[in-house]
C-alpha cells in the first residue's frame, strides 16, 4: 500500500478538515486544550467527553474518548478513510458539540 500511494496525500487530505474543524472548535469555544497535528484531532471538550462519544455513536460515528479520566476527544482516522465519510462524521461531531 505504502508503495503504490501518496501516504503525505493521503495526510493532507486528512488533516486539512481536522484543522478546519479545529479551529471551528477552538473559535466557538466548544473545547480547551485542542491539538491538532497532520491526519489527528485531540480536544478536551466543554461538555462531559462520554456524553460526547454516545451522541456521535447514536448517529453512527465512533468517535474515541482518551485521556487519564476519560476528558478527551482524540480522532485519528484511518489515511484510506473516504473524504465524503470524514466530512459526514466532522459534521456529526460538530453538531454534537454545539447542541
Amino acid at each position: 500500500y505504502i508503495d503504490s500511494r501518496d501516504v503525505e496525500a493521503d495526510c493532507r487530505r486528512v488533516g486539512v478538515p481536522l484543522a478546519e474543524a479545529a479551529a471551528r472548535i477552538e473559535e466557538s469555544g466548544w473545547a480547551r486544550d485542542i491539538y491538532q497535528i497532520g491526519p489527528s484531532l485531540s480536544f478536551r471538550p466543554v461538555k462531559n467527553a462520554g456524553n460526547l462519544v454516545k451522541a456521535c455513536f447514536a448517529q453512527r460515528v465512533l468517535i474515541p474518548g482518551g485521556g487519564v479520566n476519560g476528558e478527551r476527544i482524540r480522532i485519528a482516522p484511518p489515511l484510506t478513510i473516504a473524504t465524503e465519510a470524514l466530512q459526514r462524521a466532522l459534521e456529526i461531531l460538530l453538531s454534537r458539540l454545539s447542541a
